[in-house]
């Protein structure tokens, strides 16, 4: 049953590099980051599902917009810098795979952090 949960995972955290990154820069331009609001709101209105949304909320906001914000899914704890380093070691294999172009993930050259949002961390 894990596989199954760790496959349907790295593939909502895939489609919020993918697709909510690009959408937000659209919607509220460039931010180092985003609110929760924000996310969730746009993270709906793609019709993404919420049950990994807590991982989009550590990709793109800080570390108290995380807290204040997120239900843990599965009732399952999650800090925010275990869901922020599994969603960057996700976005990471991504962007190698050759999808970097349409994601917004940057190569390093803009002085950037690479995802339109987060802290920086």
């Amino acid at each position: 049953m894990k596989i199954f949960s760790w496959f349907f995972r790295k593939r909502a955290i895939k489609k919020h590099v993918r697709v909510l990154g690009p959408a937000l820069r659209e919607r509220f331009g460039y931010q180092r980051t985003y609110t929760a609001t924000q996310v969730t709101d746009t993270a709906t209105s793609l019709n993404l599902p919420d049950k990994y949304l807590c991982y989009a909320i550590a990709l793109y906001c800080t570390k108290e917009e995380y807290e204040r914000n997120t239900t843990h899914p599965q009732s399952m704890v999650m800090d925010y810098a275990t869901a922020r380093a599994v969603s960057f070691n996700v976005a990471i294999v991504t962007a190698v795979g050759g999808v970097s172009g349409e994601s917004g993930i940057s190569s390093g050259s803009d002085a950037g952090d690479g995802f339109g949002g987060g802290d920086g961390i």
